[in-house]
């Protein structure tokens, strides 16, 4: 289900001011979800908590990895962009839904850490895409 390569272009910058564009070329039709990075985590988590930030821009990012994918519906081919910086996970990144891409676009990337002996990512589902990910055990 790729969307029509129209330029479609969503411009914004990260919480490091960094420039942030992505282009509907590389996304699928849905909903695009934000999670923040963890150099960011620190300054955002007071706000993220007493604000429930929705996700859907990088200025209001969710704040964990499984926030993004639980906000993702299975029909609609939803995209959760890892903001740049270091994810640590501490229990398996679960992969449930259908239709989901989990990625980082952006000139730095995103890493996922691994602090478990479990495996890392558990997927349940059709049509998941990871892209563009460093996974770090």
């Amino acid at each position: 289900m790729a969307v029509a390569a129209s330029l479609l272009y969503v411009a914004a910058t990260t919480p490091f001011d960094l420039p942030y564009v992505v282009s509907s070329k590389s996304l699928r039709a849905g909903k695009v979800f934000f999670v923040e990075g963890r150099i960011a985590r620190t300054r955002n988590r007071l706000a993220a908590w007493f604000c429930k930030y929705d996700g859907l821009t990088p200025e209001q990012p969710f704040p964990t990895l499984q926030d993004g994918l639980g906000a993702c519906e299975s029909v609609a081919g939803d995209v959760v962009i890892l903001l740049p910086g270091v994810h640590t996970v501490k229990s398996p990144i679960i992969m449930n839904k259908d239709n989901v891409m989990l990625t980082s676009e952006g000139a730095h990337g995103a890493t996922i850490q691994c602090d478990m002996s479990e495996p890392l990512i558990e997927i349940d589902a059709d049509n998941v895409t990871l892209k563009n990910l460093t996974l770090e055990m």
